[in-house]
């Protein structure tokens, strides 16, 4: 075989397998958690839902779903105690985004969020 042989192999190869990617190599994007599955859990505690039935349904313990009701119930006085902190805070990141948009379609261009995919980011 000669040089240019292994090389027309080589290429032919790359070929095959970048197509066999392509066709077999797209499977389902891995399944996110959802963020508020533990609080929508503990809020159907808190109605009234029977713990073992909600621990069955999940694959958890009883106290597991427990302590996520417990855990929801703490971050929920904490948000209260702090309420004013975080509108401020929330009121400041409005306000950068808001500054960070008005950059970018100074310096980009009015049709920035299509150019960039910033409609699309994981917010």
């Amino acid at each position: 075989m000669t040089e240019l042989d292994y090389i027309v192999l080589f290429v032919a190869g790359f070929i095959v397998t970048c197509v066999a990617v392509m066709i077999f190599g797209k499977g389902s994007p891995p399944q996110q958690p959802d963020p508020n599955h533990k609080d929508e859990v503990a809020i159907e505690l808190l109605r009234g839902a029977d713990v073992k039935e909600l621990a069955r349904r999940e694959g958890k313990s009883a106290e597991e779903i427990t302590a996520w009701k417990d855990e929801f119930l703490k971050d929920a006085l904490d948000f209260a105690k702090n309420k004013n902190e975080y509108k401020k805070r929330r009121a400041e990141c409005e306000h950068e985004i808001k500054w960070f948009e008005d950059v970018c379609s100074r310096f980009i261009g009015e049709d920035w969020k299509q150019k960039t995919g910033y409609d699309k980011r994981n917010r």
